[in-house]
């Protein structure tokens, strides 16, 4: 699959407005505050899930707000065992009739349990059967028997279904894990030393339960588990990870100016899942293919799925499967006005991607999908998903909105949490980092989230439990224990070529890491403009090894225009070999270009313009580029092994103080026979000339503002490959 294609599906399957028939239902469950003992730790984000899904699914998908039932610790029905199975019954099987929309949704902590009567692999070793934990778990220690809702209950509950049209979301995860870094997982707690052990057995309630529905549905238990395990029950099921991977609740957004927590905790699935889907709505696949892209880019190992009913083709139809048939597509949006008190309303911005809702903040504006462009809607301020905005004309609640402007707040800053290993050295470090105004230290602290606000990286040694860890996941090859580097928020992930040799002392080890960091910023700052959803201009970029037509990655502005034909991407290139870009300009006036790469090891080098190349930095109306073009005499080539991100600006500004400090650059770069590192006054430049479009210049602003209308910044993410 590729972007192109999955956009093209989402502008067929996007008709989901609220139909007579078939009636859309939903239960969402969410679970954040579990009972603290040995085996939970209670969770931050699933609550936010269900507000996530719950919007997505009323102004995007057309349900009817009486037809989705939540419980979430705060309803009057608290999501307990029993709750959760008789709302499922009586909001879902009773309720429903043959065609109808079915979605449940659970977030929450996962199990897994052994199964009297499982499932085997093709060499005959039980599956052991997932759970997922009520608000209400009874433990039977000395039994070893939990009253977890299992699998195997979900499957009968979805047999009894009247309708195929059935989609399950699953945010949990089924092996042993806890606190990780700045993120939890959602699975009940193990031993260290028995971190896969399945040792707990399902109650004698919920056996007994089990065995009810088998005989409402005259299925013998030998039946049942040849069903079982020849596919899910009906439907699709959308897992938020593999069956042994983890799955993460974590913080985005950090910190308010007045050092408050300004941003939200989300399960990462569900947010970049809803996020995407208030773009495109394609099929489960499509979803599952870009969002899988978007854990990766962000650090996080875990890998999605989607489970059809076999031989259905599920997994191709519109998302949700909603009809769309004889209705009118809705556009995409970022935004929806909740509620409405005379000249403001609150607002929820679950159509804002993760690395750019910071710049929804005071002096960003939106515009209203069906009135006149100059209604414009103004961000007051924001907390977490939800902004306040002042109106410039009345609007309805229920109205969809679309970005016109952005800003880049002066204070933006790199946060970096130091690990526990480093602790006794915070004040040292934070001493070595101040010549870095845009990297913020942040100390660990007790608990089971041990920073404050979101953290972007974690400075720390490697110890003897991170090794146990990254030797368990197969990572290699692993650092020395005893050597200082970088890992990402969850501590799963290490960023390539950041760790030294054991026992380097901190000032040793940040000087050798000061390009990286450097880097990071940079990458932090121009990652906030990315707005290939929302941009106006009609561009394209393709990335391919030089010489073929193999595609690595294509990018595009889905809202400026007509677009090329989809075409397959591999999002992969060997190590060492060579790569171009192709950006077609497919405007009536001309545009300004920018190029820059991100390496698996955080290094960030400007591509485009180079001190190599001849000319500026300009696409001509209707232009279609080579970068590098044919009759240069140099090629782009890679070295690290890993994700890298290429990062394409386009501009109707002629980028004069940003060519102008890279010019300047070049001349060192030059003599060394390398490409620019950008700094953070250059990247400053840049980001003041996208801004210049409309303001004259941003300068006189303490916040740039960046219009849609202005600037299209894209992103085509790859896999360097041995």
């Amino acid at each position: 699959l590729n972007s192109l294609d999955i956009t093209n599906q989402g502008l067929r399957y996007a008709r989901v407005l609220a139909q007579s028939t078939p009636r859309k239902r939903a239960l969402l469950v969410g679970i954040n505050r579990y009972p603290i003992n040995p085996r939970f730790t209670p969770l931050q984000g699933c609550m936010t899930d269900v507000e996530l899904q719950k919007e997505l699914l009323i102004h995007r998908f057309g349900f009817q707000e009486a037809d989705i039932l939540c419980l979430t610790d705060d309803t009057p029905q608290t999501p307990t065992r029993d709750n959760i199975l008789a709302a499922f019954q009586e909001h879902l099987i009773n309720a429903t009739q043959p065609g109808d929309v079915v979605v449940f949704h659970f977030s929450g902590h996962g199990d897994r349990v052994i199964d009297p009567t499982p499932v085997r692999d093709a060499s005959g070793a039980p599956f052991p059967n997932s759970t997922f934990v009520p608000i209400d778990p009874q433990f039977d220690t000395d039994q070893r028997t939990v009253s977890d809702i299992m699998g195997k209950t979900l499957f009968l509950l979805v047999s009894a279904l009247k309708t195929e049209n059935v989609t399950l979301v699953l945010d949990s995860c089924y092996s042993g894990g806890g606190t990780r870094g700045n993120v939890r997982i959602r699975s009940t707690q193990r031993p260290s030393n028995r971190p896969g052990l399945v040792d707990l057995s399902p109650s004698e309630v919920e056996l007994d339960y089990q065995t009810q529905w088998q005989r409402s549905l005259s299925l013998s238990p030998e039946e049942l588990t040849r069903l079982r395990s020849e596919s899910v029950a009906k439907g699709v099921v959308i897992a938020a990870a593999q069956r042994q991977q983890q799955s993460a609740d974590a913080r985005f957004n950090g910190l308010a100016a007045d050092g408050s927590f300004n941003g939200f905790n989300a399960g990462v699935f569900t947010y970049f899942m809803t996020q995407y889907l208030w773009q495109q709505t394609a099929s489960s696949s499509g979803m599952i293919a870009q969002v899988t892209r978007n854990l990766k880019a962000n650090q996080f190992s875990q890998e999605p799925l989607a489970d059809p009913q076999a031989g259905s083709g599920f997994e191709q139809q519109p998302i949700f499967f909603v009809n769309a048939i004889d209705t009118t597509p809705v556009p995409p949006a970022e935004a929806v006005i909740q509620s409405v008190h005379g000249n403001r309303a609150t607002i929820w911005l679950g159509g804002v991607d993760q690395s750019s809702i910071v710049g929804f903040s005071r002096g960003a504006t939106l515009t209203p999908i069906v009135t006149a462009p100059d209604r414009e809607v103004r961000v007051i301020s924001r907390h977490g998903l939800t902004a306040q905005v002042l109106l410039s004309h009345p609007l309805a609640p229920g109205t969809l909105l679309q970005e016109s402007a952005r800003v880049i707040p002066s204070d933006l800053k790199l946060r970096i949490g130091l690990a526990l290993s480093l602790i006794n050295t915070f004040a040292q470090v934070q001493q070595i980092l101040q010549p870095y105004q845009r990297i913020e230290l942040v100390p660990a602290q007790s608990g089971n989230l041990p920073y404050a606000g979101e953290v972007h990286y974690i400075l720390g040694r490697m110890t003897t439990a991170d090794r146990a860890v990254f030797v368990r996941n197969g990572l290699t090859p692993i650092p020395a224990v005893g050597s200082i580097g970088l890992f990402s928020q969850s501590l799963d992930e290490i960023i390539p070529d950041s760790f030294g040799d054991a026992n380097e002392s901190v000032e040793n080890a940040i000087a050798r890491l000061s390009s990286k960091l450097i880097s990071l910023v940079a990458a932090r700052l121009i990652k906030l403009t990315l707005n290939a959803n929302s941009s106006h201009l009609n561009v394209e970029v393709l990335m391919r090894p030089t010489g073929s037509r193999e595609l690595i990655g294509q990018a595009f502005t889905v809202r400026g225009g007509s677009v090329a034909p989809p075409q397959q991407t591999s999002n992969q290139l060997q190590k060492g070999q060579a790569f171009e870009f192709q950006v077609t300009n497919r405007e009536a006036f001309d545009l300004f270009l920018c190029i820059l790469v991100v390496g698996a090891s955080g290094e960030m080098v400007v591509l485009f313009p180079n001190p190599y190349a001849e000319g500026a930095p300009q696409l001509r109306a209707g232009q279609t580029v080579h970068i590098p073009d044919p009759a240069d005499s140099f090629d782009f080539v890679t070295e690290d092994v890993g994700l890298g991100e290429a990062l394409i600006m386009v501009s109707r500004s002629p980028l004069q103080r940003a060519v102008r400090r890279l010019n300047n650059l070049a001349q060192e770069a030059r003599t060394r026979g390398t490409f620019v590192t950008p700094t953070d006054d250059a990247i400053a430049d840049l980001l003041a000339d996208f801004s210049d479009t409309r303001s004259g210049s941003s300068q006189a602003n303490v916040n740039p503002q960046i219009r849609t209308s202005d600037i299209a910044a894209l992103s085509i993410t790859f896999e360097v490959i041995e």
